[in-house]
């Protein structure tokens, strides 16, 4: 194989859009979803800096890159509220993750679950052959 192809079942691929909401029209999925992602940022928020502490960097540090991407995130969130109309793409709950996500990459929280997934791992790895079997 020379290009890779997704490995999927529908019928036209072309077609598939994941997500049909798009919440610049979509007033009532704009106020649930917006306010969701600004108030769920403060959970990622403080698993990240449990990361970061936990490996080695000063609470101080890890509150003030915390702060700082809050400040960027909310900006983001409180534009598009504000001026959803003038948005040219849809926007959906994806698009809105891919902006957390930059924002958090920018400020240095690559994986703010890193340490909770390590822990969920650790727990049921022992099931593993089973679930294999």
């Amino acid at each position: 194989m020379s290009e890779l192809e997704p490995f999927i079942k529908l019928a036209d691929p072309s077609a598939y859009a994941p997500c049909e909401w798009d919440m610049r029209t979509d007033h009532e999925s704009r106020e649930h979803w917006a306010p969701f992602f600004q108030s769920h940022f403060e959970t990622i928020l403080g698993l990240g800096i449990d990361v970061a502490v936990a490996r080695g960097e000063p609470m101080e540090s890890a509150k003030a890159r915390a702060d700082a991407c809050r400040i960027d995130f909310n900006a983001v969130i409180d534009h598009f509220r504000a001026h959803f109309a003038t948005y040219t793409e849809p926007v959906t709950i994806l698009t809105l993750d891919e902006r957390r996500d930059k924002v958090l990459r920018k400020h240095g929280f690559v994986d703010a679950f890193q340490d909770l997934k390590q822990r969920e791992n650790e727990r049921v790895y022992h099931l593993l052959p089973q679930v294999c079997r």
